[in-house]
This record gives C-alpha cells, sequence and structure tokens, in this order.
C-alpha cells in the first residue's frame, strides 16, 4: 500500500509532506478515484493511551503513529492512505477499499493497535482506537470535505462508546446539502464505488482519452508517435477492453453480494445498526429540545410580575400550538385532565360545605 503523510507521523520509504500539499493530494486523489468508479473511505480515529506511551518513552509518538498507519494495509487492503494528524485525531484518506466490509476493516485495525509493533521497541504496544467512517455512495454528489465530515461526526457519537467502537453515521446528504448551500457549487457524482485489488501503487492521478481508451499521465504524457504505431496502440485498447472487463465483473459481484446480504440473516443485523444511528441522533435532538424547555421554565418561574387572575407561574397563556405534533390527543387529554380537576373541587367544596 501507498502511503502520502503528515509531518507528524514518522514511516521509513515514506513520504511525508506539509499539511496545504497533503491537503492537495487529497482533493486530487479523491477526484480521481470518484471519476473512475473507485470507492474511496474516510476515517477519522481518536487514538487512547498515546499519552501514557509518551510519557514513558519521550519522542516516540511520530513512530507510533507511523506503525499504526502501516496496519491499515492489511485491515483494509486498499492501494493507496492518505494520512494526517489534525485536531487530535488521523484523519486517513483511502483509495480502493472494499466498501461492503468496512466495519470488519475498522474492527481489524482496532485490533492491530492492540498489538502495535514499533521499530526499536521489543514489546508490542496497546492502543485503544475510537473510529468515524465513511465511504463513497454511488447515486449521490459528494465534495471530500463531506466524507471527512461524516467521519468525523462518526467519531463524536463513538465518544460515547466504549473504546474500540467504529460508528458509521448516514449525514452525507444533510452534510452535502449545507456545504453545497455554502459555496454555491454541486459534488462530484459517484457512480460507482469498486474497490481495488491490492498490487502496484496507485499511479497519480490522470486522464483517460475519451475514444481510444488510451491513459494519458499528467507526470508522462503520452508522446505524439506513440499513437502511430499500430500494434502499440491494438495492445493498448486490449488492455483497456481487459480492464473494463474486469470492472464489469467486479460491478457483477458486489451487485450478487448485494442480493445474497439481502436475503441472509445479516441484513437485519445490518438494519438494526441503522436504526440505533438514527435514534442516537434523534436521542441528541431530545437532549437539546429538553434543555431549552428547562430553560424557558426556569425564566418562567423566576417571573416578577405575574398576570393577575389565576394562580399562575406563567406570563401569557399556555396550551398546544396549532401545529403540535398528535394534537388530537394531546387535547383529548388536557380535557381529560381539566375535567377531573373540576370534579376534585366540586367534591371538595360539597366536603367543605357539609
Amino acid at each position: 500500500m501507498q502511503l502520502l503523510l503528515s509531518q507528524e507521523l514518522q514511516v521509513p520509504g515514506a513520504r511525508n509532506l506539509a499539511p496545504d500539499e497533503l491537503r492537495g493530494y487529497m482533493e486530487e486523489h479523491f477526484s480521481w478515484a470518484v471519476g473512475q468508479g473507485h470507492s474511496v473511505c474516510a476515517l477519522a480515529c481518536e487514538p487512547l493511551g498515546l499519552e501514557g506511551i509518551e510519557r514513558r518513552d519521550a519522542g516516540i509518538t511520530p513512530r507510533v503513529l507511523g506503525a499504526l498507519a502501516l496496519a491499515l494495509g492489511p485491515a483494509f487492503r486498499a492501494t493507496e492512505a492518505i494520512v494526517q494528524r489534525d485536531e487530535g485525531c488521523l484523519v486517513v484518506l483511502l483509495v480502493g477499499p472494499d466498501p461492503m466490509r468496512m466495519e470488519a476493516a475498522c474492527r481489524e485495525w482496532v485490533a492491530g493497535a492492540n498489538e502495535l509493533r514499533v521499530d526499536g521497541v521489543a514489546e508490542p504496544l496497546r492502543l485503544s482506537l475510537r473510529i468515524g467512517y465513511s465511504v463513497t455512495q454511488p447515486g449521490k454528489r459528494l465534495f471530500l470535505d463531506t466524507l471527512i465530515q461524516v467521519a468525523r461526526e462518526g467519531l463524536r457519537v463513538a465518544h460515547c462508546r466504549a473504546p474500540g467502537a467504529c460508528v458509521h453515521t448516514l449525514l452525507y446528504d444533510f452534510l452535502q446539502g449545507r456545504f453545497e448551500r455554502e459555496r454555491g457549487t454541486k459534488g462530484l457524482a459517484v457512480t460507482a464505488n469498486t474497490p481495488l485489488h491490492p498490487g502496484p501503487p496507485v499511479r497519480e492521478p490522470e486522464t483517460v482519452a475519451a475514444s481510444s481508451g488510451v491513459r494519458e499521465s499528467n507526470s508522462h504524457p503520452v508522446q505524439g508517435g506513440a499513437l502511430t504505431d499500430p500494434g502499440r496502440r491494438e495492445r493498448e485498447l486490449a488492455e483497456a477492453l481487459a480492464a473494463q472487463q474486469r470492472e464489469n465483473d467486479a460491478l457483477r459481484a458486489r451487485l450478487q453480494a448485494l442480493e445474497t446480504q439481502e436475503e441472509s440473516p445479516a441484513a437485519p443485523a445490518e438494519s438494526a445498526r441503522d436504526r440505533v444511528d438514527v435514534l442516537e441522533r434523534r436521542l441528541a435532538k431530545l437532549r437539546l429540545s429538553l434543555a431549552d424547555a428547562e430553560e424557558q421554565l426556569a425564566r418562567a418561574s423566576r417571573a416578577d410580575d405575574v398576570d393577575a387572575g389565576i394562580a399562575s407561574i406563567y406570563r401569557t397563556v399556555q396550551g398546544l400550538d396549532a401545529g403540535a405534533p398528535q394534537l388530537a390527543m394531546k387535547a383529548a387529554l388536557m380535557e381529560q385532565i381539566f375535567t377531573a380537576n373540576l370534579e376534585l373541587h366540586e367534591r371538595l367544596r360539597r366536603r367543605h360545605v357539609s
């Protein structure tokens, strides 16, 4: 797996780039992979226990993070990883992972971090991880920032769970819509997310000649006389045809896997996880609503100039909003409570009179 790293990570032989340059590579490789129909994944990872390791062995952090980046290879089996340390977490862009095994790959990475081998350290180190992840979604338009932010939102949810949590939030449409409104432009159309099998390093982003099937690299332009050789042109066309056939076979295999998954018992489990994520987001909204209601109640209870009339802690008439959910049921309940209250007052009055 080819690695591009930020300057805070140390891996022998890997390229270390400044933040702006690394971000540029992320944008280029994201655009290239989406344009080719290859899968792209973003990870937001919080390593737990790194501070204790640094206290025991000062200066080891870059090597530990480098070893963690190397552990991405056997876990995700991607062709390329771009890793940046940002705001206390690792942000990773992976080109070509299998989108159907992202949960399993994250858990393999968690297991690898728990037995992390670092150059110059005799015993394996133990790190715990919390991970949020995202993967390109065919049929949607995405920015790179959308993919990364979905992963970051997953990490926020993972903070509420035990170490080792791997969370995928389904916030693509919400975040993409917000980014598009801010930028006034649409994202890249995702037509497919075919995995790339590990092999030679992915070449630099390149343009594809639309009609000939010949790849023209940005860093190694095709010479003008190359296309005049009929034998070479025939070989290149055959290679392009074979590559297209492999992509078709991979897509067919993905389709069969999806159909099998829908029929297997694993599908309800996946659906259950999605429902849990939805319920967690609803719970967060309810907590915010509850806090707001408690604040309003506290303000009302501190009121000094209460309206004259029936004793009340409220400044204004209280009631149901016309657009309130389940309005009829709530109105009926309030009517029952009011009637029961009147009956209670009447019984107390009669008892007092008698």
